[in-house]
């Protein structure tokens, strides 16, 4: 191999010998709790979010039904509320 010229010499590099093992004393069953935590957290923010806009969306078609002049002072707010949440 040669850069600018002169040849390069790669030379495979040396076993570490001072990895720090985290979590590694952590049994499989706890790995695994640890896991679902975070799933669990994740589905209940995720299905908060999805609720939520269901009940601005069924706010939005009842106050459209009714011709509630307020509902259009916030109607960009409320077509936006998805990228304004997320």
């Amino acid at each position: 191999m040669y850069r600018n010229g002169q040849k390069i010499t790669v030379t495979p590099a040396e076993e570490p010998t001072d990895i720090i093992w985290e979590n590694m004393h952590h049994s499989e069953l706890r790995k695994a709790f640890g896991w679902a935590q975070g799933a669990a957290i994740t589905l209940l923010f995720v299905a908060g979010i999805w609720y939520l806009l269901f009940r601005i969306n069924v706010w939005k078609n009842q106050k459209e039904k009714e011709g509630d002049v307020l509902y259009y002072k916030y109607e960009f707010l409320i077509q936006n509320s998805v990228t304004i949440l997320i």
